[in-house]
């Protein structure tokens, strides 16, 4: 049984699964050995790895023109991303269990 409902989610789940296990990455390395994760080093696992799902907010708020602007939108889409990726995936796993519910079972 093929259900269009579980693409996105599986394609959310492997952008945060890399995007933050590649942040987890270089933010232990480059932390000291046994001094656990900071609030700020959280966030900033967070951000990077919401920057794909504020981007598809950010595009729609305004466009960018400049190498400056670019980077101000980087830096929204960052910000916009920490709230953004879970909204997108419970959305996903909220479309997911009604197509699950909406098709008989064969």
């Amino acid at each position: 049984m093929k259900n269009p409902a579980l693409r996105p989610l599986i394609k959310d789940v492997l952008i945060i699964g890399i995007l933050g296990g590649f942040m987890a990455f270089v933010l232990g390395s480059a932390a000291s050995v046994g001094a656990g994760w900071t609030w700020a080093e959280t966030f900033v696992l967070l951000a990077v790895t919401g920057i794909p799902f504020g981007w598809r907010w950010a595009k729609k708020m305004f466009v960018a023109v400049s190498v400056k602007g670019f980077f101000i939108k980087v830096l929204w889409a960052a910000l916009l991303g920490c709230i953004a990726i879970f909204v997108v995936v419970i959305g996903d796993i909220i479309r997911l269990i009604k197509s699950t519910k909406e098709t008989p079972v064969e």
